[in-house]
């Protein structure tokens, strides 16, 4: 069967209904309803795991004072601005005061934590 565009001949089957060989990843889902659904599923369990998180860290003893008062006292949005400014401060900086790490032998870092 002749093709009108370029002339190039069809595969035979092509239009008699037969399901074309879909190209790409295979589906993990269905249908976009099932992916949706999916999704919402793993943004409640996401949202109920940073509830308690929060939850936690509010109730948490705070050995600084202004960062106790402020989460203490304050309202969700301050107490979380005020608990990711101290982990900023206090834990994400580490790295950079650490002694450098000595290479083995092996080729492993050998350093105090």
């Amino acid at each position: 069967m002749e093709n009108n565009v370029g002339g190039r001949k069809e595969k035979e089957g092509a239009r008699e209904g037969a399901k074309p060989r879909e190209r790409g990843r295979p589906r993990k889902w269905e249908t976009s309803r099932a992916r949706k659904q999916a999704y919402a599923v793993r943004r409640r369990e996401r949202d109920q795991l940073l509830e308690g998180l929060l939850l936690a860290m509010l109730n948490a003893h705070w050995e600084d004072p202004e960062l106790l008062r402020t989460v203490s006292l304050g309202d969700e949005a301050e107490a979380v601005t005020a608990l990711t400014a101290y982990f900023r401060k206090r834990h994400w900086s580490r790295a950079s005061k650490l002694p450098r790490a000595q290479v083995g032998e092996e080729g492993t870092s050998r350093g105090d934590p």
